[in-house]
């Protein structure tokens, strides 16, 4: 007896096991120091002093789960999260 192998369908399962192994990973982060929040899912672009007028070149087709800036906070450029007022 012989299988019928469906390719995309396994090429589909192997992206949903790497896009939940990322996931995984995620919840046992914590973000110090605040102001910070782990976003599972969010671009791969930081917003920052300089770039904050910019828009995110990168199209990520998978999640990036990592720690950024709250909202009205950007990083700097040692990569800590300060009020946009702040920024020079």
């Amino acid at each position: 007896m012989f299988f019928k192998l469906n390719i995309p369908s396994l090429a589909s399962l192997g992206l949903l096991l790497i896009i939940l192994e990322g996931c995984w990973c995620a919840e046992d982060r914590t973000c110090t120091p605040q102001p910070q929040i782990l976003y599972p899912c969010e671009s791969s672009c930081r917003e920052t002093c300089e770039a904050k007028a910019k828009t995110c070149p990168i199209v990520s087709i998978a999640c990036n789960p990592s720690c950024y800036c709250l909202e009205a906070f950007v990083n700097n450029e040692t990569a800590e999260c300060i009020p946009q007022a702040e920024c020079p």
